[in-house]
């Protein structure tokens, strides 16, 4: 049987409530809707950046990762990129849509011969 603790509950006496309320009267009037809209638009432009930071760190290793298999098997860096290229466009186009969503390539587009 789970048993829960008894917690105590703190409370602001007179002045720390005379404060918080003054607090909250200074945060809803007028003098402070720039900083607000301020502080919107700094929140929103860091959360683009992480945004794309994490896009950017996902898809750019496997953008390459075709590259990089082809230099593994020790091509030169031009025939490695050109075989890289070649099967990135055969899979697009032997990819397809699903639905009204993106078009998805075919990665095993060799196997379907």
């Amino acid at each position: 049987m789970l048993r829960l603790r008894p917690r105590r509950i703190v409370t602001p006496n007179s002045d720390q409530r005379s404060a918080i309320e003054a607090f909250w009267r200074q945060l809803a009037s007028l003098e402070s809707v720039p900083q607000f809209a301020i502080l919107g638009i700094l929140s929103g432009a860091v959360t683009g950046l992480v945004i794309l930071a994490f896009r950017a760190s996902a898809e750019f290793p496997r953008s390459l990762a075709g590259c990089w298999a082809h230099l593994a098997h020790r091509f030169d860096v031009t025939t490695a990129v050109t075989k890289a290229q070649r099967y990135t466009w055969n899979s697009l186009k032997g990819g397809r849509r699903l639905g009204m969503g993106q078009h998805m390539p075919n990665r095993m587009f060799w196997h379907d011969a």
